[in-house]
């Protein structure tokens, strides 16, 4: 796996878990800046801004100096980095290490274990791709979809918001989704493993966001107090859509009721509800009955009214709630409801309803269409209390799932958007709650398997290919015999129906296929039969022999494992004594150093000594030779004067001298010093020199003498204990991964 990849995984995972025992939200993104750091620990010094780079290449992010500012402080406090001149972060590789290690071993193992199970899962299902490949694109994934909550916050101008809205090329986006739903029916560690990844990337988003953003955020809850539902939440409150979108909906229903919202349904949105409903009825009734003959295989996934249709919901529930009363009753039912009859729709612009279907871009959204969303949009819009500053003063929102209408609606709200996804809301209230939820992945994978699931576009294209097929074959036994033949076994997929509608000769190539594929398992089921029945005494023993073959699969597998741990340690024993011997060569170094200052210091004592009287003694002696015998007759004039002695101003000039000699010293020292300490430092420079000349000519580098020696040599010797300390650990797992070994092998 690439090391970006394996730095985002472990890293999410980390996050996850911060964010859910912290109080402190910019505590949540110490992993991810840890993770960075990791990589430039040997460096002395790396600069903010590429630090700032280095974590948004990594992570897909866009981090202000502002927040990367805040959690380097964090950092700092805990010693695991310093601060130089606002500019320069110096890494301590101890506290960085220890910090860094905790745990990775456990979550490396469940990563690997997550992505393990899911290539078991790939190859069951026939799908071809290198597992380092779909842990690469497993941290693209978790980032493109884990967005939201980024984009809610961004009131739209998040860039890669746009791109998120197109389908996904990636190949196996529907074999994770179901995957996923099989781990989580099973409450496998695997999901728990992939939901903190999930949560941790949502998390990180955050990171893209200046300090004010994420402090309103953070301190306060948003209110969601008054919410006002779109038409899709309605069906899938009412469980009109598929199984698994009716449960995620119920789950966000009582969440919000947690919060104490209240809800509103605008007239216009039942009407949409009706409208909807008497379509399907009316676009339907021709294929009932293929629909319930051709698409009751479990492979096959719709969507929307056709999926409830399959799981029981009668033609007769659904005419039932085409009026608006019993409508309204079975809304009631599931919870409180506020119904809006007085809002005038009519008052919006026909330029806006242009743009928002222009947005859409989608055949089956109209002016009709447009206009509800609009009017759900507009009442909001006049229901919030003035232009609010923050977010957190805001308590009415619109709860759609329609991503584009939400899209649409950032694009073109004032400050704060007025649309509200369920993945957003989701995610929201995880983060406000601080505990592991699973609402916010439940409704990415809702997005996600309904994408691939059969619209009733497609659905009504293929019943009419299948009418088609009858019509022209119905004088051909063998042809209808197949199409029975195929639907009794219920072979057909959903990639199979999208196949059939997008190409002209598909459904007779998809017939002979598996046709084929039928014929192929009666013969080798009829095989089996015959060698079962010959082979029936030798039973026992085949299963034995398997069970054998198991067990020394399993052994060999272990041993592998072991042995790449025991391979992996000795590497790190590896390192840790080169670190080891480096901190042991510069120690060594810093002792000669020493030694040399030690065997030399009553010489530069004497020296030094030296360099203080000889050039006072040659002054006074030049003074007393020449100086003297001409103010001598200076001397004698001013020996008459009042208040002067000769033999006082004898004395006076040697003392100012001695002065002037004492302010040259200290202006070539570059400070005056006292007098007593005048000695100790000049002794100190003439020290330095010697031993700047001894390094020179024993080829040891001058920034030995640059450091705080005594500080060094402690940090060296500190180093080293450690190296020793975790080698040690290291062979001690070793000796215990050998014991296993042995147990193993049987020795």
């Amino acid at each position: 796996m690439a090391l970006e990849s394996n730095l985002q995984l472990i890293s999410y995972m980390a996050t996850a878990e911060m964010c859910i025992k912290s109080e402190n939200i910019y505590e949540c993104f110490l992993p991810i800046v840890e993770s960075v750091l990791m990589i430039y620990i040997d460096k002395t010094k790396i600069s903010l801004i590429k630090l700032q780079n280095e974590i948004n290449e990594t992570y897909h992010l866009k981090v202000p100096k502002s927040t990367l500012k805040r959690t380097l402080q964090i950092l700092h406090k805990q010693k695991k980095v310093r601060i130089v001149d606002y500019k320069k972060i110096v890494p301590y590789k101890d506290e960085l290490n220890a910090s860094y290690w905790d745990k990775r071993e456990e979550r490396e193992s469940a990563v690997e274990d997550f992505f393990l199970e899911f290539n078991s899962f790939l190859v069951e299902h026939e799908v071809e791709i290198p597992i380092a490949q779909v842990k690469e694109e497993c941290c693209n994934w978790l980032y493109s979809h884990t967005l939201e909550l980024a984009s809610f916050i961004s009131k739209g101008n998040l860039s890669v918001k746009a791109a998120s809205l197109e389908e996904s090329d990636w190949q196996i986006a529907n074999e994770l989704v179901t995957f996923l739903l099989e781990i989580q029916n099973k409450k496998s560690e695997h999901f728990k493993t992939f939901l903190l990844l999930y949560n941790g990337a949502v998390q990180s988003s955050l990171f893209n966001f200046g300090t004010e953003e994420i402090d309103d955020l953070n301190k306060t809850a948003i209110p969601f107090s008054n919410i006002i539902l779109d038409t899709n939440f309605i069906l899938r409150m009412l469980d009109l859509q598929t199984e698994f979108d009716g449960a995620v909906t119920r789950e966000t229903l009582a969440a919000l009721k947690e919060e104490n919202a209240h809800f509103f349904v605008l007239e216009q949105t039942l009407d949409e509800i009706i409208r909807s409903i008497k379509n399907f009825l009316s676009d339907s009734a021709p294929n009932t009955v293929y629909t319930n003959r051709y698409l009751k295989n479990s492979q096959i996934k719709m969507t929307g009214f056709w999926e409830a249709s399959r799981r029981g919901v009668t033609r007769d529930v659904l005419f039932a709630l085409t009026n608006k009363e019993k409508l309204k009753e079975k809304i009631c039912v599931l919870t409180d409801v506020s119904f809006v009859d007085d809002y005038d729709h009519t008052k919006i612009s026909s330029a806006e309803i242009e743009d928002l279907v222009k947005s859409k871009n989608r055949d089956a959204y109209g002016e009709i269409q447009a206009r509800h969303d609009l009017s759900l949009v507009d009442y909001c819009r006049q229901k919030r209390s003035g232009n609010s500053s923050k977010i957190i003063d805001i308590d009415w929102w619109v709860l759609t799932n329609d991503e584009r209408l939400t899209y649409w609606n950032q694009q073109n709200s004032g400050q704060y958007q007025e649309c509200l996804t369920e993945i957003q809301l989701s995610n929201i209230i995880m983060l406000q709650r601080k505990r592991l939820g699973n609402s916010g992945l439940m409704q990415t994978m809702v997005s996600l398997s309904s994408k691939t699931a059969l619209s009733a576009a497609g659905i009504e294209k293929f019943a009419q290919k299948i009418c088609a097929y009858h019509e022209s074959n119905k004088n051909q036994d063998l042809a209808l015999e197949k199409l029975s033949l195929v639907f009794a076994n219920n072979m057909l997929t959903t990639a199979d129906i999208q196949r059939i509608n997008a190409e002209e000769d598909a459904l007779d190539q998809i017939l002979e296929e598996k046709v084929l594929e039928v014929q192929e398992e009666q013969l080798l089921q009829n095989e089996r039969l015959r060698k079962t029945k010959e082979e029936g005494e030798y039973k026992t023993k085949v299963i034995a022999d398997l069970e054998n073959r198991l067990n020394n699969m399993k052994i060999r597998l272990e041993t592998e494992h072991y042995k790449h741990n025991i391979d992996k340690y000795r590497r790190d024993i590896s390192d840790q004594l080169r670190e080891k011997d480096e901190a042991s060569h510069k120690l060594e170094v810093y002792k000669r150093l020493r030694q040399f200052e030690e065997q030399h210091n009553k010489s530069t004592s004497r020296y030094t000594l030296m360099l203080i009287t000889l050039p006072w003694i040659a002054m006074l002696s030049f003074y007393g030779r020449f100086g003297y015998p001409i103010l001598k007759p200076l001397l004698q004039i001013i020996d008459g004067m009042k208040g002067f002695s000769q033999d006082m101003l004898v004395w006076m000039i040697p003392a100012a001298l001695t002065g002037i000699y004492y302010f040259c010293v200290g202006m070539w020292l570059g400070s005056l010093v006292a007098p007593s300490e005048l000695f100790e430092v000049l002794k100190l420079k003439v020290s330095n020199a010697r031993l700047k000349k001894y390094m020179m000519k024993n080829s040891i580098s001058l920034s030995y003498l640059e450091m705080d020696r005594k500080q060094a040599v402690a940090d060296l010797e500190m180093a080293i204990k450690n190296s020793e300390r975790n080698v040690e650990s290291l062979e001690h797992k070793i000796r215990k991964i050998n014991e296993t070994l042995n147990r193993i092998m049987g020795i």
